[in-house]
């Protein structure tokens, strides 16, 4: 190609018409080829530079480079996923860059008159895109950013009006809606950054619109470009590393991955800088951040510190840093071989550093989480020789109690000497004295003397030793100035110094006290020492004028109101008295204690006689929550009212509106504490508990209504509108959002109550019938609202008809006027008329799905429910006809019963009555017994020989006598016998064995369900041949039975006769009985549940 441009355009050529049309082709043939790989890019920028070369030397710069143009507006509307489009942007920044590095050495030395190809070039090109910048269009907009942030990435240098130009039309495009464009834009002006030392407050500065964007920006990619562009200058270096509290992962990972390792040096950063990267890093919720953080702690800092731990950590000043713990956990973690390598001399505890110390701590607090005894057994001294190491460094603190680094050491060694086993007695007691004699003589702060009281828990082996130690700790404490008090008159001179001493005596004494009461578990009244104490020192310190004093005295107080119930009832007043005259501090001590002696002991120390009403307690917290004067304790009331509305010891409805309103207020704005603790627990509310869920729904109304009026008369920018706020209640109140636990135990989706926001549509509905009518803005916010509730078919019938009244009255008033309005209550009104059609007809069809579930039960799975019902039908008209091909039978069974009772009877009936129904269910089984027969006559053939009689010879069956043996009783039958051995006296003994047990359901056969019936079809159709065989042996052994109960059989016989006047009722019964299985599967549960005694009975072949 360069051969066929060198011969096109000759030096001294002239160019004619045919040459420029070449020149075109070549450039366009350039542009084509680049379309379709990178790899020849290369190539076509020597190739390009080339033609450019030529067609100076032919006098068509200008053609060259406007035909150039020419070529990039094919480019601008093209979409950016085009991947050819990304092609030919690539090789425009490839031949701008290298024309920039050819053309460089020949400018001139006077920049006044310094004018390349280059330069030329680059400001047509540039000047020419710069139009396409505030075009309507805007993939134009963004795809001329991106083109001249590529030529622009290239410069060396710039032209100063071109300059001024493209920071005025690229700064306007830095606020662009587009992201793209603004992404471009901000890219082309971070390689036009200002000096830093030339930038004023006063003046325009890039660098400042760039900041604002990195702060500001909602796109996560114009951040990151901006962040990877930016200048590491001391100016914008907090910035830059402000974005390792990013909301987006991916720029918070590239802080540590990418920014960090620029930046070089971690001792160019502050102490704070370092703490908020560790703490914001460490403790990240995303694993790819902490993994991050945790390589640049381990990797780069510690390399900066020459390897040494010891170093690392006196960069992160351990006195003061709430990270440097975590960030050794990280350590000791991921660096399991360092724990070998550590080794602790006798020299190394005599000059013991804060830093040192801290190791040492940290390295216990592993290995004991880890259960690495061989470790510490090897590395750490036994608890005698750490007693003498304590006693030697409380001797140090004693000489200069204002250290503080001395004050760490003593922290850290108590805080280690916590976690050793105190079975060796000597160092046991060394121990013991050694903190008793510390506490008694020293001045200790809060943080010591929680500690050492935390190891005189453990060594004591009681809590009643425990608490005996302490009370004598603090009367040896208090003693002094007790005995001092008398000779008050004496000691007037020194009177203001020992009133100092004696108020920092009472102050240790109550924070002993204190750390005491939080490691007791027992009753106050169970505890005579601790009786004692609170007597002797709480509630005196309770009375005191001095507000230090009262305050832990306060505190301690509250510790054994939560040991003791009854305390709690005494002083639950006091607290809230504390609550309405106090200070700040006052007030928030009161409400934390309140609120903790609720969770203890619960409401049931309310509304007593003694104590205060809930409502006291309720509005207290009202006023506090509402309370925007004081935010500190604003905050501390929300967060205590909402654990516990989360515990269930609250569900005031009202309280749950003031935080919905205090929440979406305007003023809490300035509250970040009380946002931020609000935003994570109303939801949590709402969608862990369906009752917690109903309480908000019910506040929903009436919550907009208060808040709209507020969005009304605030003046408050940060405020929601009203309808953004129903937005998020509607969405609070989902009960399809609610959590539960499934089949295997893990949290879900969809734990709600189906009509939670049904209550809150009709609560709507009320609110727009109200005689106040709502404002317009409410009003708007309520009927947008309908559209986004969810109110599922499975609601009940009931709410949704009076929701469908609510809204036909609304419609149908009229006062409807917008076209929105109209049209969300249209929408909403045949939705709702579609969701009743829709439940009622659920309502049909549920019965009519358990009656197909009952006939798949009887026929089977693999049966039609059809077929199923037809031979049902059929059955029943066989029935029908066999009965009465079975009358004459009937009578000889009757006459024969007469003569003498069974052998064996499965039913006592006392009752004359019953006996006469009962041979008429005799009647009733032989029919079914015949009619069972013919049904299933094929199937039992291949069972048993029995079932080979046809059915022309049932009748000569039932009249034959069966010389065969009596059918063996199965277990249920001897059971039953057994219990009516006592009754023996009232059974008449007239039934036969069989028929009489399986008839004596039938009169319930119209009330059992048709699936317990048609369930027994199989076990009957397979026990058939003996129940005819037990049929005739019955009627064969009637005759030859006792007669002792003669004259009972009489009246069976003759209550049989007058039952068999109606036996049409029982026949017109049992045609009922199909028709009415919907109405029996719903009011028959009882008889649903409850097989009948020939279900249960499982007859056994003879022989």
């Amino acid at each position: 190609m360069s051969r066929r441009k060198s011969s096109l355009i000759a030096p001294g050529y002239k160019a004619t018409d045919k040459d420029v049309e070449q020149l075109k082709s070549l450039v366009a043939q350039a542009f084509q080829e680049s379309q379709k790989t990178i790899a020849s890019h290369r190539k076509l920028i020597i190739s390009l530079t080339n033609i450019q070369e030529r067609a100076i030397e032919a006098d068509l710069e200008t053609v060259f480079t406007k035909f150039f143009c020419q070529c990039l507006n094919r480019l601008l509307p093209v979409k950016r996923t085009e991947k050819t489009a990304e092609r030919v942007v690539k090789l425009v920044e490839g031949f701008s860059k290298h024309i920039q590095e050819k053309y460089a050495p020949k400018e001139v030395e006077d920049d006044d008159d310094s004018d390349t190809v280059a330069s030329r070039f680059t400001d047509d090109v540039v000047r020419h895109l710069l139009r396409g910048v505030t075009s309507k269009d805007k993939l134009v907009r963004a795809r001329s950013c991106q083109l001249i942030a590529a030529i622009v990435n290239g410069l060396q240098e710039i032209d100063d009006e071109l300059y001024d130009s493209l920071k005025f039309h690229l700064s306007s495009r830095l606020y662009d809606k587009e992201q793209t464009v603004r992404l471009n834009s901000a890219l082309a002006l971070t390689r036009l950054q200002d000096d830093p030392d030339n930038i004023t407050d006063g003046t325009f500065s890039i660098t400042k619109l760039l900041l604002n964007l990195l702060q500001h920006d909602s796109s996560p990619e114009v951040r990151r470009a901006i962040l990877f562009n930016l200048e590491k200058s001391s100016l914008n270096l907090p910035y830059l590393l402000e974005r390792a509290s990013d909301v987006h992962p991916t720029n918070r990972r590239s802080v540590y991955s990418r920014t960090i390792k620029e930046i070089g040096d971690f001792r160019l950063l502050s102490i704070g800088m370092r703490e908020k990267l560790l703490h914001w890093g460490l403790k990240d919720r995303d694993p790819s951040v902490r993994k991050a953080a945790t390589k640049m702690f381990l990797g780069l800092w510690l390399h900066n510190a020459n390897d040494d731990l010891l170093e690392l950590l006196e960069r992160l000043d351990v006195l003061n840093s709430k990270i440097a713990s975590t960030a050794m956990d990280v350590f000791f973690a991921n660096r399991r071989d360092a724990l070998d390598k550590m080794e602790f001399t006798d020299e190394f505890w005599k000059n013991l550093t804060p830093e040192s110390i801290f190791l040492v701590r940290k390295f216990n607090d592993f290995c004991v989480k880890e259960k690495l005894s061989q470790l510490l057994e090897e590395r750490m001294p036994e608890l005698t020789k750490i007693g003498f190491i304590i006693e030697h460094y409380l001797q140090l603190l004693h000489e200069d109690t204002s250290d503080p680094e001395m004050e760490f050491i003593v922290e850290q060694l108590l805080t280690i000497a916590e976690t050793y086993d105190y079975g060796d007695e000597i160092g046991r007691r060394k121990l013991n004295s050694l903190l008793h004699d510390a506490l008694l003589n020293n001045e200790f702060n809060d943080t010591l003397i929680k500690c050492c009281v935390a190891i005189i828990r453990k060594i004591s082996v009681k809590e009643s030793d425990f608490s005996q130690f302490i009370v004598e700790l603090v009367s040896d404490i208090r003693d002094p100035f007790m005995a001092n008090k008398k000779d008050e008159e004496e000691e007037e001179e020194e009177g203001e110094d020992h009133a100092e001493k004696e108020l920092l005596a009472t102050i240790k004494s109550l924070s002993i006290a204190q750390s005491t009461l939080e490691l007791v578990e027992r009753p106050i009244e169970e505890n005579v020492y601790l009786s004692s104490l609170l007597d002797t020192l709480i509630i005196d310190s309770v009375r005191n004028h001095e507000s230090r004093i009262r305050e832990r005295g306060l505190f301690c107080l509250g510790l054994c109101c939560l040991l003791s119930k009854k305390l709690a009832i005494d002083n639950i007043l006091l607290f809230g008295h504390c609550y309405t005259k106090g200070d700040t501090n006052l007030k928030i001590l009161a409400i934390k204690t309140i609120s903790d002696i609720l969770t203890i002991h619960g409401t049931q120390i309310l509304d007593l006689e003694e104590s205060v009403d809930t409502l006291t307690i309720y509005k207290m917290y009202y006023k506090a929550v509402r309370n925007d004067d004081d935010p500190d304790t604003q905050t501390v009331a929300a967060i205590s009212l909402c654990k516990l509305l989360l515990a269930g010891i609250i569900n005031e409805p009202d309280l749950v509106k003031t935080l919905v309103v205090v929440y979406f207020n305007g003023n809490s704005s300035y509250n970040q504490s009380l946002r931020q603790a609000l935003t994570y627990c109303i939801p949590v509310y709402c969608f862990s508990s369906s009752e917690n869920q109903k309480v908000m729904a019910s506040v929903v109304v009436d919550s907009v209504r208060r808040l709209t009026l507020l969005y009304e008369t605030a003046d408050v920018e940060e405020m929601l509108n009203p309808t953004q706020i129903l937005q998020q209640l509607i969405d609070w109140t989902n009960p399809s959002r609610v959590v539960r636990l499934n089949s295997s135990g893990q949290m879900a989706d969809g734990g709600g109550k189906d009509d939670v926001q049904c209550y809150v549509a009709i609560d709507m509905m009320n609110r727009l019938l109200d005689d106040k009518a709502p404002g317009k803005d409410e009003r708007k916010a309520l009927i947008s609202g309908f559209t986004r509730l969810y109110i599922p078919d499975t609601t009940p019938i009931e709410q949704l008809k009076e929701l469908f009244e609510l809204i036909d009255e609304y419609v149908s008033e009229g006062d409807i006027t917008e076209a929105y309005a109209k049209n969300a209550m249209q929408r909403f009104y045949n939705e709702i008329k579609s969701t009743i059609e829709r439940a009622e007809q659920l309502l049909v069809t549920k019965p009519e799905e358990k009656e197909e579930e009952e006939l798949v039960l009887i026929h089977g799975a693999n049966e039609n429910p059809e077929e199923s019902t037809q031979k049902d039908s059929e059955e029943s008209a066989e029935k029908e006809a066999h009965e009465e091909e079975t009358e004459p039978v009937e009578s000889e069974l009757l006459a024969e019963v007469g003569e003498g009772p069974a052998e064996s009877s499965l039913v006592a009936e006392p009752v004359a009555e019953d006996e006469a129904e009962e041979e008429n269910q005799v009647e009733n089984s032989v029919s079914e017994v015949d009619r069972e027969s013919e049904e299933e006559e094929s199937g039992l053939k291949s069972l048993s020989p029995e079932a080979d009689v046809s059915e022309s010879e049932d009748e000569a069956i039932l009249d034959q006598t069966d010389e065969k043996e009596p059918e063996e009783k199965d277990d249920y039958e001897e059971e039953e016998e057994e219990e009516d051995d006592d009754d023996d006296d009232l059974i008449p003994e007239t039934r036969n064995e069989s028929g009489s047990r399986r008839t004596s359901s039938s009169s319930r056969t119209s009330d059992v369900s048709h699936a317990s019936r048609s369930t027994r079809s199989k076990s009957r159709a397979s026990a058939q041949p003996e129940a005819v065989e037990e049929e005739a042996d019955a009627k064969s052994k009637s005759p030859l039975k006792s007669t002792k109960h003669k004259s009972k059989s009489s009246k069976a016989i003759f209550k049989g006769k007058s039952l068999s006047k109606d036996k049409s009722k029982d026949k017109s019964k049992s045609r009922k009985s199909k028709s009415s299985r919907v109405s029996h599967s719903r009011n028959g549960d009882d008889n649903d549940d409850r097989p009948s005694k020939r279900q249960r009975r499982t007859p056994r072949r003879s022989g």
